[in-house]
This record gives structure tokens, C-alpha cells and sequence, in this order.
């Protein structure tokens, strides 16, 4: 009896010293796990990506912040026009510029011509033409209606030259442009799909 009880005792000690080694590795194990990031943004971003009023949102590499694209996507859904397209257009009429001024008097980042400062304004409120959400908010709201009626390559050459304008090349049988050509181009490249044209 004397013996069993030893016996036991042993195997006791044995057991609980297994287990607190065992509690030890996890704990150091678990305290140096490395951080797994989403490849092409970082930490910060990666919060967009889960972010429930921006499903599926990640920026661009474009020299635009993180902040600055998501509220760009969010207006782009708001407005039915494809995040990439938008990016594309602004990367073509400003290089991303929020204080570019044309030749032609196009302003801001989405260079709007001043020709349409003021029906803008009537219907958005005041305007600041170089604030890129501002912007871009007023692009979108040229565009989303164009995107809706003519799609994706006479939506773009109406925006660039005018519905009247791109309504003259179409009944000469003109239905694309550089210009339209050179911004779906490089929205596809952006990951925008011409043959689902989605709208995020």
C-alpha cells in the first residue's frame, strides 16, 4: 500500500509539472504569433476592407490616402458609377491633382468646367471645386446620370465633351473615344471587369 500510494504521488507530480510546461509553450507560442497582412495595404487599411458601409473596398495605388479613396467608393455607390472608372477618370483629366486648373477652365480633381459651377451649386449647395470629395461629389453627380442612359463608353464621351458634343460624334457613327477608350482601359486594369460592369 505504502508503495501504490508513492507510486501515485510520482505520477501526480509528474502530471501536473507536464501540464504547466505545456501551459508555458502555448503561452509564448501564442505571444509570438506574427501578424498576418492583407497583401498591397496595410494594417490601417485592412479595417476599410471590413468595413460594413464599404464591403469589399480597398484603395488603389494611386496618390490619393486611403480615407480619401474610401469616401470617393462610397459616393461612387451612391451614384451607380463604378469605383475604378471614377479612379481612372481623375487619374486622366487631373493626375489626381486636387488644385489642377486647365487651359479650358475645368477645375479640381475632376477638372469641372466652370460652365457648370452654378447648376452644380443649385442643386448640391456650395461647392469648394478643390476639396477632392467636393469634387468628385459634383463629377458623380455629371456622371451617374450619363452612366445610367448611355453606359460605359458614351457616358465617358458625354462627360468629356459634353452631351451635345459626344451626341454629334455618335450620329457621325462614332460610339468610342480615345479618351473613353484610355479611362476603361485603365479601369480595368484597376480591376473593373467592361463585360459584368458592376457598379462597386
Amino acid at each position: 500500500m505504502i508503495h501504490s500510494s508513492f507510486n501515485r504521488r510520482i505520477h501526480m507530480a509528474a502530471a501536473i509539472v507536464l501540464l504547466a510546461t505545456l501551459l508555458m509553450l502555448f503561452a509564448f507560442s501564442a505571444g509570438s504569433l506574427p501578424v498576418v497582412q492583407k497583401a498591397g495595404i496595410d494594417q490601417d487599411d485592412s479595417l476599410y476592407a471590413n468595413n460594413e458601409e464599404a464591403p469589399g473596398f480597398l484603395p488603389l495605388d494611386v496618390p490619393l490616402t486611403a480615407d480619401t479613396q474610401r469616401q470617393i467608393y462610397l459616393l461612387c455607390r451612391e451614384a451607380c458609377v463604378p469605383f475604378e472608372v471614377e479612379m481612372s477618370i481623375l487619374g486622366h483629366e487631373s493626375d489626381f491633382d486636387p488644385d489642377a486648373v486647365s487651359d479650358t477652365d475645368d477645375h479640381g480633381i475632376a477638372q469641372i468646367n466652370r460652365c457648370n459651377f452654378g447648376w452644380l451649386q443649385e442643386e448640391l449647395g456650395p461647392i469648394d471645386f478643390y476639396d477632392p470629395i467636393q469634387c468628385v461629389r459634383a463629377g458623380l453627380r455629371i456622371l451617374g446620370p450619363l452612366w445610367a442612359r448611355y453606359g460605359p463608353h458614351k457616358a465617358l464621351m458625354a462627360y468629356n465633351h459634353g452631351e451635345s458634343g459626344a451626341k454629334r460624334k455618335w450620329d457621325r457613327g462614332q460610339a468610342t473615344s480615345e479618351y473613353s477608350t484610355n479611362v476603361l482601359a485603365q479601369a480595368e486594369a484597376y480591376g473593373w471587369s467592361m463585360e459584368v460592369n458592376i457598379m462597386t
